[in-house]
């Protein structure tokens, strides 16, 4: 059996793992033919990693927060984008989300009597600031010890962008759009809600009139059940299948500790003919 990998993290967004390092672990890796990175909100380290990695086709990729509604965010997953075009349409968004930032920042200061400075450019690793990187810092300072009450809640909900705009940039991007890990989706304060199977054919009928292509149907730690009624409802509504680990290592998490996702050929060769990866 091979390996493919189409959702896995860097530092570059909630990964810890630089982009050598990632390219080192891919290298060192048997039977991976293909893996997408999909770092939230950025394609910052798609480049560096396609230079670096030797035998394994590298796609580009990226994860977006989608707003659904005032309450519920999807992930939607960008695979085969035209970084270049991605980063152009996410400039915008990308500008008011630090102009925001900001602004719930210096309120946090006034309101809990701080003084001190901290420069949120540190936090620039793509054009906008990265959230994860900021909370590991307020908290090594001493701060964000109530989950519910601080800039990590006010910002975790990524770009803003309406989850129609997402799909259809990914598209004019030239890229395949997937619903990832479709039996999640977060709150506004980025606590994760299960969804039941109807719930998600439910969402799906909505999706697919805004031309969603596919599902992640292969998720490291679906279970058999839950992968099969995913695989069961691509079928039935003629959608895409993609699969991937979800890779941050992060001790904290008990799924997605792999680059690559093992998989029968047959499956795999489906997988990359529904996406079109083939040349």
């Amino acid at each position: 059996m091979s390996k493919i990998n189409f959702h896995f993290h860097s530092y570059y967004s909630d990964g810890t793992h630089t982009i050598p390092e990632i390219a080192k672990i891919i290298n060192d890796e048997d039977n991976l033919k293909y893996v997408c990175l999909t770092d939230h909100d950025t394609v910052s380290g798609v480049e560096e990693l396609q230079k670096l990695v030797s035998k394994t086709k590298i796609i580009p990729g990226i994860e977006l927060t989608a707003k659904y509604d005032n309450n519920t965010f999807f992930h939607i997953l960008g695979i085969n984008v035209n970084p270049v075009k991605m980063m152009h349409f996410l400039m915008p968004y990308g500008k008011k989300y630090n102009k925001k930032f900001a602004k719930a920042f210096n309120k946090f200061k006034k309101d809990n009597g701080l003084v001190f400075n901290l420069n949120l450019n540190q936090f620039q690793k793509s054009p906008w600031i990265n959230p994860w990187d900021f909370n590991k810092e307020m908290k090594r300072l001493g701060y964000f010890k109530n989950d519910t009450k601080n800039i990590e809640d006010m910002q975790s909900h990524g770009l803003n962008i309406p989850i129609k705009k997402v799909i259809a940039a990914i598209h004019k991007c030239g890229g395949i759009a997937i619903w990832a890990h479709p039996y999640h989706v977060f709150s506004y304060n980025d606590k994760k809600k299960q969804l039941s199977y109807g719930q998600i054919e439910a969402y799906l009928q909505k999706l697919i009139k805004w031309k969603i292509d596919g599902i992640e149907a292969y998720y490291y730690h679906f279970d058999d059940t839950q992968r099969n009624n995913l695989l069961k409802l691509a079928d039935k509504k003629h959608l895409l299948i993609s699969a991937g680990t979800d890779y941050h290592d992060k001790p904290d998490r008990p799924y997605g500790h792999t680059v690559g996702y093992e998989l029968p050929d047959d499956v795999i060769e489906k997988i990359i003919k529904s996406l079109n990866l083939e040349n």
